[in-house]
């Protein structure tokens, strides 16, 4: 495989005639119009290029010389293709290919800790290194950045990394991705359809963790009131402040340090999308609050530099279900989520814009 490079991904068949929808890797994408061929699969499998057509960014249509039906097509759906590097242009003495770097020697500045990187994935937001250390016992996810990544030596086989907190999945016992708290005042709701599927394995896996806070004890008097007419009159009742404010101080309590991001979902928050889920993972640590009635008092949302999402247009009776919303969407970008690590990349909305029609065979 040293002579070659891995140029993209095949999505799934395009239309009857057995085309095939690709998710290209490079940056320079005339490259795969001037191979006129690639290779296909662990196998390397050889296959002529008759017809390239760009759909979106890096989405091309192909047309290869042997297939020319959708379920001949299909048997190629999720391989890899490859390009060889001959056809690629001259590297100057401080370029690499990302194929290059599998298999490298990690070095850690000012450490002992020592590994090998696995492999290389890029999930929208970012590219990252999959890295397993030796001493650690763990395989661990890298932003692949300048602050991170200090020096490259493919010639001699070696990466050094800087010093660094990252996320990782120990082997021999595992460890949050991800760590969540929600705030509510019906707990008995949660993890509710978080449990099923993809999210729930995830869940058991711990792979992230969830954890509600009942804001009810937290409230006051002996009806434990939490709520309070707004000030300025009207219908409906607000959260109070007072009773926010100390389930949330319970909340960061037991957190151990400042990587949090707290959440209000509110219907005048910022639209939930694919990027913004991706934005948030750059915390290891979420405190969700769910609002009732008619809001939330805003002394508390400024004094928390809380970040208010909206899951769209529309009124719920609470922001329960728009917390779950948010958690489903975030919890599937997490390493080790989805059985397939490309997942991510496929679906829609990862590269702005909808999968094609799908059909059953």
């Amino acid at each position: 495989m040293n002579n070659f490079i891995t140029a993209g991904k095949v999505i799934h068949s395009y239309g009857l005639r057995g085309q095939l929808k690709v998710d290209v890797y490079l940056e320079n994408l005339s490259l795969l119009r001037a191979s006129r061929v690639f290779f296909v699969g662990d196998s390397l499998l050889e296959k002529k290029i008759n017809f390239l057509k760009c759909l979106k960014k890096s989405i091309w249509v192909v047309a290869i010389a042997d297939i020319s039906n959708r379920d001949q097509a299909d048997q190629l759906r999720g391989q890899l293709i490859f390009l060889e590097k001959k056809y690629l242009p001259s590297l100057t003495a401080n370029e690499f290919y990302y194929g290059d770097l599998k298999g490298l020697q990690i070095k850690i500045d000012g450490g002992q800790q020592k590994g090998y990187v696995n492999e290389v994935y890029n999930f929208g937001s970012g590219d990252i290194l999959e890295v397993s250390l030796e001493d650690m016992q763990s395989t661990r996810y890298i932003p692949f950045n300048k602050d991170n990544v200090s020096k490259i030596d493919v010639v001699n086989g070696i990466i050094i990394l800087t010093p660094l907190k990252v996320r990782s999945v120990q082997n021999n016992k595992k460890k949050n991705l991800l760590h969540t708290k929600v705030i509510t005042l019906f707990p008995e709701l949660f993890p509710g359809p978080l449990s099923a599927s993809v999210t729930g394995r995830a869940l058991e896996n711990k792979i992230w963790s969830l954890e509600t806070i009942d804001l009810r004890r937290y409230g006051k008097g002996k009806h434990k009131k939490v709520d309070d007419r707004p000030a300025s009159g009207g219908p409906g009742m607000i959260l109070r402040p007072d009773v926010l404010n100390e389930a949330l101080q319970a909340a960061y309590s037991t957190f151990k340090d400042s990587d949090t991001l707290t959440i209000c979902m509110s219907p005048k928050g910022t639209p939930l999308t694919q990027e913004l889920a991706k934005n948030i993972l750059e915390h290891s640590q979420l405190i969700i609050v769910c609002g009732r009635f008619e809001g939330i008092d805003e002394r508390v949302i400024e004094k928390h530099k809380m970040k208010e999402i909206s899951i769209g247009d529309f009124i719920l009776t609470g922001g329960e279900l728009g917390a779950m919303v948010l958690l489903d969407t975030i919890v599937r970008l997490l390493p080790g989520t989805l059985g397939n690590s490309f997942s991510n990349l496929e679906e829609s909305f990862t590269n702005d814009l909808l999968e094609a029609p799908q059909f059953t065979k």
